[in-house]
């Protein structure tokens, strides 16, 4: 009978559900003890809002209420504000001076028109391009360029060597002492700058003097008074491309621009830029309709992430309709 029981309680313990300690160690570190969730990255396309509407192109993260979401902005220095009435609409950190890489060759257009003659030729030497040797931009040497044809490749493509062959003109301490003049002149008071073409390290601005240089820009009239640039500077800055054709000077070239905007018609003006120390910097100038009230609306990202400026500013535009209209973007 004894036999007969202890089988018939081994036969339970065999048989009964259990269940046992999880090894820990062998927990994916992946999984646990680890936030994996990652934040959905937006569609970046080019703005292109119908007049009057507040519906956008755009697919991105919906944006709660308030301030402008730091999940999504990556911008350390922001400021979205209006050209005309001086309203700020969001902003973050806008007297924090920081590096602002090529927003720099705006100021470098406006000092070679401003103090070099506009008829002068410069010729394209070996040296002319030793400058940066790296940048994918080449001008022919043995060619020459007016100071006027010059600022297409300084400013749609953003070519380094040319901002330094421009500097060149007047002798490079100068030049960059009328630089900052033309700061002056748009009553900046925290912007400084160490070269014509922002790569460097020197250059600092925030992004209150930056909105300030909008808005100088935005009621400027031409940057030029010859008959190679008629339009202002921020009309130069919106050109898709420049056909530039053979002459005795110079070869053909076709200089294209490089703004990722250049293709909204409510995109005026502005310019990108992008270093190792100040990485993707931007400020671009809209001429928004918002049911039937103009709205130029300057926004400017400094320090955003590499690859995020044009999200940082499409996201902080969408943010700002809200602001004005008091209706969810869609």
């Amino acid at each position: 009978m004894l036999c007969v029981i202890l089988l018939a309680l081994v036969i339970k313990i065999a048989t009964s559900p259990h269940t046992s300690t999880p090894n820990l160690k062998t927990l994916s570190t992946s999984s646990y003890g680890k936030n994996t969730q990652t934040i959905p990255k937006m569609n970046m396309q080019v703005l292109s809002p119908t007049p009057g509407s507040i519906t956008t192109s755009t697919t991105i993260k919906k944006i709660p209420p308030g301030p402008a979401p730091e999940s999504i902005i990556t911008a350390t220095s922001y400021l979205v504000g209006n050209a005309d009435t001086g309203e700020i609409y969001l902003s973050k950190n806008i007297n924090k001076g920081l590096q602002i890489a090529s927003i720099s060759k705006l100021f470098t257009a406006l000092a070679a028109e401003k103090h070099s003659n506009a008829s002068t030729t410069i010729t394209i030497t070996e040296k002319t391009l030793e400058y940066y040797p790296d940048d994918p931009h080449k001008l022919t040497v043995g060619d020459s360029f007016t100071i006027d044809e010059l600022l297409y490749p300084l400013i749609l493509e953003s070519n380094n060597n040319v901002a330094q062959t421009l500097a060149s003109t007047t002798g490079y301490t100068t030049f960059l002492g009328y630089m900052g003049d033309v700061a002056k002149d748009a009553g900046l008071n925290s912007t400084r700058f160490e070269d014509s073409s922002g790569l460097g390290d020197g250059n600092i601005s925030t992004a209150a003097d930056l909105f300030k240089f909008g808005q100088y820009l935005y009621h400027s009239t031409s940057t030029s008074t010859s008959t190679a640039v008629t339009s202002t500077l921020l009309s130069l800055t919106s050109m898709k491309s420049k056909d530039l054709p053979k002459t005795a000077a110079h070869g053909a070239y076709i200089f294209k621009n490089t703004s990722v905007f250049v293709g909204d018609p409510n995109y005026i003006g502005g310019k990108t830029g992008r270093s190792d120390s100040a990485l993707e910097t931007m400020l671009s100038i809209f001429n928004y309709d918002i049911n039937g009230k103009k709205y130029p609306l300057v926004i400017v990202v400094l320090h955003s992430s590499y690859g995020d400026r044009q999200g940082d500013s499409e996201a902080l535009y969408l943010k700002t309709i809200e602001k004005i209209t008091g209706r969810k973007t869609q």
